[in-house]
C-alpha cells in the first residue's frame, strides 16, 4: 500500500467519525415550533403562578423558579397540539376575566383581586359548573403544571423541601414535627 492511500483513508475515516449520525438524524427530524406563547402570555402565566406560590418568608415564588418558562417548554415538548392551545385559552380567558371584572388586566390587579379571580376559577374548577368552557376545566391542568413546575425546579426543591441526595441510607421512618418541611429525595 502506498503512503498516499494510506493518507487518504485516514482523512476519510477521520472527517466520517466526524459527522456525528445524531446530527444527520436530527435533520430529517420536522421543526417544532417553540414560540408556542408569546412574551406577553409568559409574563401573565408567570403573574398567575405567582399568585398561587408566592415568595414567602424567604422562601422563593415561583417567578424565582422560573415556572412559567418550564411551562412554555413543557407544553411544547410534550402536549399535543389541541393540549396547548385549550391551556393557553385557559391563561387568556383568566385575563379577559380579570378585565371584565376588574376592568384591568390580571398583571395589573392588585395581590387581593388576583387572589379573588383565581379563588374563583378554583371554585368553578372544582364544581365543574361549566363543562363547555374549556378555560375552567383546564383551570386545575394549570394549577397543577404550576405546583410540578416549582417543585421539581432547583429553588423549589432546595429551599422549599429537605434535600436530600440519594445515594443514601433508608430511613422507614422520618421524625416529624408539626412545620417541618416535607422530604425530598432525589
Amino acid at each position: 500500500m502506498k503512503r498516499r492511500d494510506v493518507l487518504r483513508t485516514l482523512v476519510f475515516f477521520g472527517v466520517g467519525s466526524l459527522i456525528n449520525p445524531a446530527h444527520i438524524w436530527m435533520s430529517c427530524s420536522p421543526k417544532v415550533d417553540r414560540d408556542i406563547m408569546d412574551e406577553g402570555q409568559i409574563v401573565l402565566l408567570g403573574e398567575i403562578a405567582e399568585t398561587i406560590l408566592p415568595r414567602h418568608k424567604g422562601l422563593p415564588g415561583a417567578k424565582d423558579a422560573r415556572v412559567a418558562q418550564f411551562i412554555d417548554q413543557h407544553i411544547t415538548d410534550c402536549y399535543t397540539g389541541q393540549e396547548r392551545l385549550d391551556l393557553i385559552q385557559c391563561i387568556i380567558t383568566i385575563d379577559e376575566t380579570a378585565k371584565a371584572r376588574f376592568k384591568k388586566s390580571f398583571v395589573r390587579l392588585g395581590a387581593k383581586q388576583r387572589f379573588e379571580l383565581l379563588q374563583a376559577f378554583d371554585r368553578a374548577a372544582k364544581a365543574n359548573k361549566d363543562k363547555e368552557n374549556i378555560a375552567y376545566t383546564n383551570y386545575s391542568k394549570l394549577r397543577s403544571l404550576i405546583v410540578f413546575g416549582f417543585f421539581t425546579s432547583e429553588p423549589g426543591m432546595k429551599k422549599c423541601l429537605r434535600y436530600a441526595a440519594i445515594p443514601g441510607k433508608y430511613s422507614g421512618q422520618i421524625a416529624y414535627k408539626k412545620g417541618d418541611k416535607i422530604w425530598e429525595f432525589n
